[in-house]
């Protein structure tokens, strides 16, 4: 079966598994989607942090590193805006018992 998302695996082996498991649960099973969609995010934010080494933020969490001036001139404002996106629906996932 091919992915959406079988670009990332020779390059991204660490954060293909997880693109590919989220892309499988959308429909199935939205909760377990987004967790790894969230993973996937958090994976990537990193990389980049890394690649163009940018200062830590303020705190060592997803938000803080979305929200930090040099990550988002790095990336650009859309990216920025995604990641947010599945950030906040993650963290209803995760705490909440509402549907996703």
């Amino acid at each position: 079966m091919t992915s959406n998302f079988d670009f990332l695996a020779a390059e991204w082996t660490d954060v293909h598994p997880d693109a590919v498991r989220a892309e499988s649960y959308g429909r199935t099973d939205p909760r377990t989607a987004v967790f790894y969609a969230r993973r996937v995010v958090e994976q990537v934010v990193e990389w980049i942090y890394d690649l163009e080494n940018l200062p830590a933020p303020y705190r060592d969490d997803l938000a803080a590193r979305l929200a930090d001036d040099a990550f988002q001139r790095a990336v650009g404002m859309r990216p920025v805006e995604t990641a947010h996106a599945i950030r906040k629906v993650g963290n209803v996932a995760i705490h909440r018992s509402q549907p996703i």
